[in-house]
């Protein structure tokens, strides 16, 4: 089948009283099958719309690129369906896409027994949304204790790990038994959750 052009739009919400942002962000499909008639691209222009061309039919994720802090992705929607962190099928005639970042999360804070120079982590718990972007790291401050703000609403796993590999690796081996040693926190929009962790040594994985 030929190649079609696919069409989006993405929107920078910012928090109450601050001033709207123009960025240009990047937007990408990754095929479902590596390599795959390569990666499509685009960048937004100044209006936040962007056209994706020679797109040929086939099973996608859409990724966009983060603006950066303080605006975390919030969804990827194709007329009322959320497509974010999942893999799609893409045709001729496809509607626009409508890509959503927000800037108004939740906190997360809390103290570490013993914390010493461990990253406290947050790991999604929907593995649609187990990607780098969406895990969040701190370092532990005075007596143990750490905050990471402005967190995208939902369910996360939370470490506190003497050795930090980075995101992608973390993902890689969650696990059920790294899952068991998990803090569970819930995190709600213009809320703050408490947590207390101990530290999970990575050398015993």
């Amino acid at each position: 089948m030929p190649p079609f052009a696919l069409t989006g739009s993405v929107a920078l919400v910012p928090a109450e009283g601050a001033k709207q942002e123009k960025k240009a962000l990047g937007i990408f499909l990754q095929p479902l099958v590596a390599g795959s008639e390569g990666l499509s691209q685009a960048t937004t222009d100044s209006n936040g719309n962007f056209r994706i061309n020679s797109v040929y039919p086939g099973k996608y994720k859409i990724v966009a690129v983060s603006p950066g802090p303080p605006y975390f992705l919030n969804s990827v929607r194709m007329g009322n369906r959320e497509l974010l962190g999942q893999y799609v099928d893409l045709v001729s005639g496809t509607l626009p896409l409508e890509i959503k970042f927000e800037s108004e999360g939740g906190d997360v804070r809390g103290m570490v027994e013993d914390c010493g120079s461990a990253t406290v982590v947050l790991a999604p718990q929907d593995s649609a949304l187990q990607e780098p972007q969406f895990v969040q790291t701190v370092r532990c401050g005075d007596q143990g204790r750490f905050q990471i703000a402005n967190v995208r609403p939902g369910d996360y796993y939370a470490f506190a790990f003497d050795q930090w590999g980075g995101a992608a690796e973390l993902l890689s081996g969650l696990d059920q038994s790294l899952v068991n040693k998990a803090i569970r926190v819930r995190v709600e929009r213009g809320t703050f959750g408490n947590v207390v962790l101990r530290i999970t040594s990575r050398n015993n994985e």
